[in-house]
């Protein structure tokens, strides 16, 4: 058995990972890495016997900004081991390799944890944080707006452009540093649910479920206002969920998240107040 690392440009490795990734979780990193998406922010930590990756914890480095201080971070993701090689402690030696690179380097580990490991992560000083949602009703007044649809095939251009340049959507809580694992959220998530607002000059990406607008992202180039983007989406349905945070959570009506399938656990290495209602960036979650 061999430790390797960063191999994404290894053809080899990236399809074994790939097929790993595949029957674990039903994901393929492979167009994200054609397209030039895949960059030097995700690091594969990979465990290879004869060429195949037998199990992986992958590095995303990245900044998350937390009342408005930035704070260097590694959001560890893409866990998964091949089922003939469970319960060897593989997962643990990769997480301590992983601890051991960045310790000197960053604030905060943090990670989202399904529910069959929700007993692992706290053994290594990673506690749970409680996630919320934010809601309002939309204004009842209708608004002129111009909003259309994007297709990946005719405007990546433009969605390179935003991912890039974005100003962070909330000072109280988002992240930066994010355009790779936003365009994995593009490809793979998201890709029908992406519009650009000619009014506001941002991309907001969106869905209708049951009569409301559950809102994932807005990126613009200019600070985000988030009051003119909701009445943008007034003539869509009766409220708007914010799946993410906004500047001002006391405006919004707030709901705590029950899932334990993507349980938010967090390791700091010295005392860190998040806010007390918050939600993650959905579009930069890995």
């Amino acid at each position: 058995m061999e430790f390797v690392k960063n191999y994404k440009d290894q053809m080899t490795l990236r399809h074994s990972f790939n097929n790993l990734a595949t029957s674990t979780f039903g994901i393929q990193f492979e167009e994200w890495y054609e397209k030039g998406y895949w960059n030097e922010r995700y690091i594969p930590y990979s465990f290879v016997v004869k060429n195949k990756v037998i199990a992986n914890v992958s590095v995303n480095v990245l900044t998350l900004l937390i009342d408005g201080q930035e704070k260097k971070a590694v959001q560890l993701g893409t866990v998964m081991k091949d089922e003939n090689y469970r319960n060897k402690g593989l997962s643990r030696m990769l997480l301590q390799k992983v601890i051991d690179d960045y310790d000197e380097q960053v604030d905060l580990y943090y990670l989202f944890a399904n529910r069959t490991v929700l007993e692992f992560y706290p053994k290594f000083g990673f506690n749970r944080k409680k996630e919320h949602l934010f809601s309002k009703n939309l204004p009842s007044t209708q608004h002129n707006n111009s909003i259309r649809k994007l297709h990946l095939e005719t405007d990546i251009d433009v969605l390179r452009d935003f991912s890039k340049n974005r100003k962070p959507v909330s000072q109280k809580f988002s992240t930066l540093h994010t355009e790779g694992i936003n365009f994995f959220h593009f490809l793979h998530v998201f890709s029908n649910d992406l519009y650009y607002d000619e009014s506001n000059e941002s991309i907001l990406i969106y869905q209708l479920i049951d009569g409301d607008v559950h809102l994932f992202d807005c990126l613009s180039k200019k600070v985000v206002n988030l009051d003119k983007q909701i009445q943008t989406l007034s003539s869509l349905g009766g409220k708007v969920y914010l799946h993410f945070t906004p500047d001002h959570p006391e405006n919004y009506e707030v709901h705590p998240i029950d899932s334990i399938d993507d349980v938010l656990f967090v390791k700091t290495k010295f005392s860190l107040e998040f806010p007390a209602y918050f939600k993650h960036p959905i579009t930069s979650q890995a």
